[in-house]
């Protein structure tokens, strides 16, 4: 019980420390100087994770093993990413597009676009915007009938090329 009270005082003390006291810290703890631009504030609570750690033992090995995992996890997508093929012609290098990920259902997308502001709201079979639904296609094969009319030999088609007067003068 003491030596909580003592970690608390330790602790709370941090806060009455300049900003240059923490950057030290933080150098003697991580043996490097802080990010440029760090605020206090972080500085404050790496200063008070570290000592927490340090008395009262830190992460667990379960802990430890998992964040070792992630870290490895996150390593081989950055050396795969670094991996992509590229092509250098003199001073012009072509690097692989990133694949594209795809919009889950229940995003928001906003875009900002000379001075207004776009929303798109994302559905399970489409997307909303200005209020209207615009159903999700697929690449392959895919028509919108809205943008490209109907289909050429269907009955809508031949209906459309009948009353159509752009339309009369090309069919026999």
């Amino acid at each position: 019980m003491r030596a909580k009270l003592n970690i608390e005082t330790e602790v709370a003390a941090l806060g009455d420390l300049s900003r240059e006291d923490l950057a030290a810290q933080w150098e003697k703890i991580y043996r490097c100087s802080p990010p440029k631009g760090v605020r206090r504030e972080l500085l404050i609570r790496a200063a008070a994770w570290h000592l927490q750690a340090k008395r009262l033992g830190g992460f667990s090995t379960e802990t430890r093993r998992m964040l070792r995992s992630a870290i490895d996890r996150v390593e081989k997508k950055v050396a795969d990413r670094d991996r992509q093929p590229s092509v250098g012609t003199d001073d012009i290098k072509v690097t692989a597009a990133p694949k594209r990920k795809q919009v889950l259902p229940g995003a928001r997308l906003v875009r900002d676009w000379k001075g207004k502001t776009h929303i798109v709201d994302v559905l399970e079979d489409g997307f909303v915007f200005e209020a209207k639904v615009i159903p999700r296609y697929r690449r392959s094969r895919a028509r919108s009938p809205a943008r490209i009319g109907p289909v050429r030999g269907s009955l809508a088609y031949e209906q459309q090329r009948d009353t159509s007067p752009a339309l009369r003068g090309l069919h026999s």
